[in-house]
Protein backbone atom coordinates (compact mmCIF):
# COMPACT_ATOMS: atom_id res chain seq x y z
CA UNK A 1 0.00 0.00 0.00
CA UNK A 2 3.04 2.04 0.79
CA UNK A 3 4.44 1.38 -2.97
CA UNK A 4 0.84 2.25 -3.77
CA UNK A 5 0.79 5.63 -2.41
CA UNK A 6 4.24 6.46 -3.95
CA UNK A 7 2.58 5.93 -7.08
CA UNK A 8 0.39 8.47 -6.87
CA UNK A 9 2.32 11.33 -5.82
CA UNK A 10 4.09 10.53 -8.97
CA UNK A 11 0.89 10.94 -10.54
CA UNK A 12 0.06 14.37 -8.95
CA UNK A 13 3.82 15.29 -10.02
CA UNK A 14 3.10 14.55 -13.59
CA UNK A 15 0.20 16.42 -13.40
CA UNK A 16 1.63 18.87 -11.77
CA UNK A 17 3.77 19.43 -14.86
CA UNK A 18 1.50 19.12 -17.45
CA UNK A 19 -0.96 22.21 -15.98
CA UNK A 20 2.98 24.06 -15.73
CA UNK A 21 3.16 23.94 -19.32
CA UNK A 22 -0.32 24.46 -20.13
CA UNK A 23 -0.35 26.97 -17.93
CA UNK A 24 -3.51 26.40 -16.39
CA UNK A 25 -3.13 25.48 -12.79
CA UNK A 26 -5.90 25.91 -10.76
CA UNK A 27 -5.92 25.60 -7.63
CA UNK A 28 -9.23 23.62 -7.57
CA UNK A 29 -8.00 21.16 -9.57
CA UNK A 30 -4.82 20.77 -7.52
CA UNK A 31 -6.92 19.97 -4.56
CA UNK A 32 -9.33 17.53 -6.54
CA UNK A 33 -5.84 15.87 -7.72
CA UNK A 34 -5.02 15.81 -3.96
CA UNK A 35 -8.62 14.13 -3.02
CA UNK A 36 -8.44 11.58 -5.55
CA UNK A 37 -4.59 10.55 -4.92
CA UNK A 38 -5.64 10.11 -1.32
CA UNK A 39 -8.72 8.02 -2.31
CA UNK A 40 -7.51 5.70 -4.91
CA UNK A 41 -4.13 5.05 -3.08
CA UNK A 42 -4.28 5.75 0.71
CA UNK A 43 -7.75 5.07 1.12
CA UNK A 44 -9.48 5.30 4.44
CA UNK A 45 -11.06 3.18 7.06
CA UNK A 46 -14.33 5.19 5.56
CA UNK A 47 -14.56 3.16 2.42
CA UNK A 48 -14.50 0.03 4.62
CA UNK A 49 -16.75 0.32 7.04
CA UNK A 50 -20.30 -0.81 5.66
CA UNK A 51 -23.49 0.90 6.16
CA UNK A 52 -24.68 -1.14 9.19
CA UNK A 53 -21.46 -2.14 10.93
CA UNK A 54 -21.98 -4.66 13.33
CA UNK A 55 -20.81 -3.30 17.07
CA UNK A 56 -21.35 -4.35 20.64
CA UNK A 57 -21.43 -2.41 23.15
CA UNK A 58 -21.76 -2.81 26.92
CA UNK A 59 -21.53 -0.29 30.05
CA UNK A 60 -19.00 -0.25 32.50
CA UNK A 61 -20.91 -2.10 35.42
CA UNK A 62 -22.12 -4.88 32.88
CA UNK A 63 -21.39 -8.58 33.89
CA UNK A 64 -18.86 -10.08 31.83
CA UNK A 65 -21.45 -12.83 31.04
CA UNK A 66 -23.40 -10.28 29.80
CA UNK A 67 -21.02 -8.86 27.65
CA UNK A 68 -19.68 -12.27 26.61
CA UNK A 69 -23.25 -13.25 25.57
CA UNK A 70 -24.00 -9.75 23.63
CA UNK A 71 -20.44 -10.83 21.67
CA UNK A 72 -21.55 -14.00 20.94
CA UNK A 73 -25.13 -13.96 19.42
CA UNK A 74 -23.43 -10.84 17.29
CA UNK A 75 -20.74 -13.08 16.27
CA UNK A 76 -18.05 -11.02 17.33
CA UNK A 77 -15.18 -10.94 19.14
CA UNK A 78 -15.28 -7.98 21.21
CA UNK A 79 -17.23 -5.07 22.58
CA UNK A 80 -16.69 -1.37 23.11
CA UNK A 81 -17.24 -0.48 26.62
CA UNK A 82 -18.69 3.23 26.16
CA UNK A 83 -20.29 5.65 28.19
CA UNK A 84 -22.76 8.31 26.56
CA UNK A 85 -21.28 6.22 23.02
CA UNK A 86 -18.19 7.66 24.14
CA UNK A 87 -15.31 4.86 24.12
CA UNK A 88 -13.77 3.85 27.80
CA UNK A 89 -12.57 0.46 27.26
CA UNK A 90 -12.88 -2.81 25.37
CA UNK A 91 -13.30 -5.90 26.09
CA UNK A 92 -11.97 -8.99 23.85
CA UNK A 93 -12.14 -12.55 24.28
CA UNK A 94 -8.84 -12.44 24.99
CA UNK A 95 -9.24 -10.41 27.96
CA UNK A 96 -12.31 -12.74 29.15
CA UNK A 97 -9.79 -15.65 28.23
CA UNK A 98 -6.22 -13.98 30.50
CA UNK A 99 -8.05 -12.01 32.72
CA UNK A 100 -11.00 -13.67 33.63
CA UNK A 101 -11.30 -17.46 33.41
CA UNK A 102 -7.23 -17.63 34.41
CA UNK A 103 -7.74 -15.30 36.89
CA UNK A 104 -10.86 -17.18 38.60
CA UNK A 105 -13.31 -14.23 37.77
CA UNK A 106 -16.58 -15.17 38.29
CA UNK A 107 -18.25 -14.47 34.93
CA UNK A 108 -21.22 -13.81 36.72
CA UNK A 109 -20.28 -10.79 38.54
CA UNK A 110 -17.33 -9.52 38.00
CA UNK A 111 -18.11 -6.40 35.96
CA UNK A 112 -16.49 -5.36 32.66
CA UNK A 113 -14.90 -2.35 33.83
CA UNK A 114 -12.64 -4.73 36.29
CA UNK A 115 -10.93 -7.01 33.12
CA UNK A 116 -11.36 -4.29 30.19
CA UNK A 117 -8.67 -2.65 28.22
CA UNK A 118 -9.32 0.98 29.88
CA UNK A 119 -8.37 3.89 27.37
CA UNK A 120 -8.23 2.19 24.08
CA UNK A 121 -6.29 3.46 21.05
CA UNK A 122 -8.79 4.40 18.11
CA UNK A 123 -8.30 5.32 14.18
CA UNK A 124 -10.98 7.80 13.15
CA UNK A 125 -13.18 7.12 9.57
CA UNK A 126 -10.47 9.78 7.66
CA UNK A 127 -6.96 7.36 9.00
CA UNK A 128 -5.95 5.58 6.34
CA UNK A 129 -5.85 1.77 6.37
CA UNK A 130 -1.94 1.83 6.02
CA UNK A 131 -1.68 3.81 9.26
CA UNK A 132 -4.44 1.72 10.69
CA UNK A 133 -2.42 -1.17 10.44
CA UNK A 134 0.50 0.46 11.56
CA UNK A 135 -1.09 1.92 14.56
CA UNK A 136 -2.56 -2.04 15.66
CA UNK A 137 1.12 -3.74 14.70
CA UNK A 138 2.99 -0.87 16.82
CA UNK A 139 0.37 -1.73 19.74
CA UNK A 140 0.30 -5.09 19.40
CA UNK A 141 -3.68 -5.18 19.54
CA UNK A 142 -5.86 -6.73 16.91
CA UNK A 143 -9.40 -4.81 17.25
CA UNK A 144 -9.38 -0.86 16.81
CA UNK A 145 -12.55 1.03 17.41
CA UNK A 146 -13.21 3.66 15.08
CA UNK A 147 -14.60 6.80 15.94
CA UNK A 148 -17.00 9.41 13.70
CA UNK A 149 -15.66 12.78 13.88
CA UNK A 150 -18.02 13.89 16.90
CA UNK A 151 -15.70 10.99 18.67
CA UNK A 152 -18.27 8.56 18.72
CA UNK A 153 -18.15 5.03 18.33
CA UNK A 154 -19.15 3.74 14.43
CA UNK A 155 -16.94 0.56 13.88
CA UNK A 156 -14.52 -2.01 15.35
CA UNK A 157 -12.63 -3.85 13.10
CA UNK A 158 -10.00 -6.24 13.56
CA UNK A 159 -6.75 -7.38 12.31
CA UNK A 160 -8.44 -9.58 9.59
CA UNK A 161 -10.96 -7.63 7.99
CA UNK A 162 -8.28 -4.62 7.90
CA UNK A 163 -5.78 -7.04 6.41
CA UNK A 164 -8.03 -8.27 3.89
CA UNK A 165 -9.26 -4.56 3.17
CA UNK A 166 -5.47 -3.67 2.69
CA UNK A 167 -4.04 -6.57 0.47
CA UNK A 168 -7.78 -5.77 -2.00
CA UNK A 169 -6.42 -2.27 -2.06
CA UNK A 170 -3.03 -3.56 -3.02
CA UNK A 171 -4.62 -5.54 -5.64
CA UNK A 172 -6.78 -3.30 -7.23
CA UNK A 173 -4.59 -0.39 -6.99
CA UNK A 174 -1.01 -2.56 -8.12
CA UNK A 175 -2.20 -4.39 -10.77
CA UNK A 176 -1.45 -7.56 -8.31
CA UNK A 177 -1.87 -10.89 -9.50
CA UNK A 178 -4.18 -13.55 -7.34
CA UNK A 179 -0.18 -15.83 -6.67
CA UNK A 180 1.06 -12.46 -5.56
CA UNK A 181 -1.91 -11.65 -3.20
CA UNK A 182 -2.06 -15.00 -1.85
CA UNK A 183 1.57 -14.72 -0.93
CA UNK A 184 0.96 -11.58 0.90
CA UNK A 185 -1.47 -13.40 2.90
CA UNK A 186 0.34 -15.96 3.66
Amino acid sequence: MERAAEKGKAIVAAVEGVEKNWGTSISGQNTFIETLRERMFRPSLSTIITDNPKIVTVSPDDTVSAAAKKMLESQLSSAVVTVDNKPQGILTSKDILMRVITQNLPPETTPVEKVMTPNPECATVDTSIVDALHQMHVGKFLHLPVLNRDGEIVAIVDVIHITHAAIATVGSTSGINNEATTTMMQ
